[in-house]
C-alpha cells in the first residue's frame, strides 16, 4: 500500500464548513460538492499525495468557470488506480507523464475557474480523489469521498504534514 501524504502543509476544511467536505447540501448553489476544499492562500505551494505520475494537466490559470487549471496525479492504492485532481492552480510545477514521489511539489493554489475573485477568506485549493483522470460533470462513481484515502476529515481542527 502506498502511503498517502496530504496536498498541503497546513491542511484545513475552508471556513470549516462540512458543505466544503463532500456530498449534498442544501445550502450549496448546486446542491452538490464532490472533493475537499482547503483553505489556501494564493500562491500557497500543493504537494503529491503518493507516488505516481502525472495523468494529466488541463483547464487554464485564466479560465474563470468550473475548475480551471487542474493537475491530476495518477496513484495506486490498495492495488486500485486512484487519480487526485488539485483544482483552482495558479501554475503547475510538473509535467504530464512524469513520475512524482510523494512530497513533490505538483503546482500552486490559484484562482482559476469558479474560484475566481473569491475573498481572501475563500481561497483554497478544490481537492478531488477520482476513478478516473477527468469525469463527467456528476459526483459518484467517478469521484471518492477523500475521507476513503485519509481516514480522516480536517474540518475544524488541522492537518499539518510535516
Amino acid at each position: 500500500m502506498t502511503a498517502i501524504g496530504w496536498p498541503l502543509i497546513h491542511n484545513v476544511i475552508r471556513r470549516n464548513k462540512k458543505s466544503n467536505t463532500f456530498g449534498l447540501f442544501k445550502e450549496r448553489k448546486s446542491g452538490r460538492h464532490w472533493g475537499w476544499d482547503f483553505y489556501a492562500a494564493f500562491g500557497t505551494p500543493c504537494y503529491a499525495i503518493a507516488d505516481g505520475e502525472i495523468a494529466k494537466i488541463y483547464g487554464d490559470k485564466t479560465d474563470t468557470e468550473h475548475f480551471g487549471l487542474v493537475v491530476v496525479l495518477e496513484f495506486e492504492l490498495s492495488q486500485k488506480k486512484l487519480y487526485a485532481a488539485y483544482c483552482h492552480l495558479a501554475g503547475a510545477a510538473v509535467k504530464e507523464r512524469s513520475s512524482i514521489k510523494k512530497g513533490d511539489l505538483i503546482g500552486y493554489t490559484g484562482n482559476s475557474g469558479n474560484a475566481f475573485n473569491l475573498s481572501k477568506q475563500d481561497e483554497h485549493l478544490h481537492f478531488e480523489i477520482r476513478t478516473t483522470p477527468k469525469p463527467s460533470a456528476g459526483g459518484p462513481p467517478k469521484r471518492l469521498d477523500p475521507i476513503q484515502v485519509f481516514q480522516i476529515c480536517p474540518l475544524n481542527t488541522p492537518v499539518i504534514e510535516p
